[in-house]
């Protein structure tokens, strides 16, 4: 609902960012703009519109260095009931079998037909505001940020959720990533595929890189490698499900290294890999993302 009409003004910034809080999820300008949007009726033609309008509300900005320069707007002061941004992409599991048991149910049921309505924001966030909304009994004590979370465990570890071949949420059995995972053991590409040998995908991965300077998101390099090489990339071909599990191979140790970087994953140079960046390990971060409101030059998620 909007909330003012023509000079916004201060009042929407702060009440979206004061929701972001409540929500517990770090409010990033990219994550703050539609709300803000929503409650001050225009529309930005930037994410980055957000920055002088939070600096004349007397917000906090942050700066952070990260690949892609994302910005935080923080309030100055953090309310007493504040507990912390949660971090999506942790692996830790604090929930209760039994909240786990209630939602494993709830999808086999309400899922069996069509895959869940993500609204308009799509992908897992869209999928945590759906079944956020629908004010589930063992949901109900948990914030969006936390739901968000939730959903990112299900389509992990806890293997309840994926994407079908449209991009829904679905069950994970109806999923690409159970499909891709049941080709792994069979060591079936699930698919065309062109390289087929360790040492052309060491090659690839490394024109990739010089390509990119040394950097290139993970959820961008099977497209790069087409582009760049003509060639298809299956980690099914080389027995693995998920390409975060292939890149961190023995056979391409020195050639390239996964990277955390702000809730994202970035495949980087071998020898440019610095100790100090989380890595990842089969696809687990072995150094957890760490709670965004305690990091000055850290990007929120």
């Amino acid at each position: 609902m909007c909330i003012t009409s023509e000079r916004p003004g201060a009042q929407p910034i702060i009440r979206a960012v004061e929701g972001m809080y409540r929500d517990r999820i770090a409010p990033t300008i990219a994550a703050l703009r539609p709300r803000y949007e929503a409650l001050a009726c225009l529309g930005l033609e930037s994410d980055y519109d957000l920055i002088p309008v939070a600096q004349e509300a007397d917000l906090m900005v942050k700066k952070l260095a990260d690949p892609v320069d994302r910005v935080m707007i923080l309030l100055r002061r953090t309310p007493k009931w504040f507990k912390g941004f949660v971090d999506p992409l942790s692996t830790a599991d604090p929930y209760p079998q039994h909240m786990w048991n209630d939602l494993s149910k709830y999808l086999g049921r309400a899922l069996d037909k069509e895959p869940l309505k993500t609204y308009e924001f799509g992908g897992r966030y869209g999928a945590a505001v759906a079944l956020h909304k629908r004010r589930l009994r063992f949901l109900q004590s948990y914030t969006l940020g936390e739901v968000v979370h939730i959903v990112q465990l299900a389509m992990g570890g806890r293997q309840l959720l994926g994407y079908s071949k449209g991009k829904e949420i679905t069950t994970w059995e109806n999923s690409v990533a159970a499909a891709k995972k049941r080709a792994a053991q069979k060591m079936d590409p699930a698919g065309d595929v062109n390289i087929a040998s360790w040492q052309q995908l060491r090659q690839a991965i490394s024109q990739v890189l010089r390509d990119h300077q040394g950097c290139v998101r993970l959820s961008q390099l099977k497209d790069a490698i087409a582009w760049r090489c003509g060639s298809y990339l299956a980690e099914t071909a080389f027995g693995y499900d998920r390409m975060s599990h292939l890149l961190v191979a023995p056979e391409l140790e020195g050639v390239c290294a996964v990277r955390v970087r702000e809730a994202q994953l970035f495949v980087v140079r071998g020898e440019a890999a610095g100790r100090q960046e989380p890595a990842v390990v089969r696809g687990v971060t072995a150094v957890a993302v760490r709670g965004v409101a305690d990091r000055a030059v850290a990007v929120a998620a």
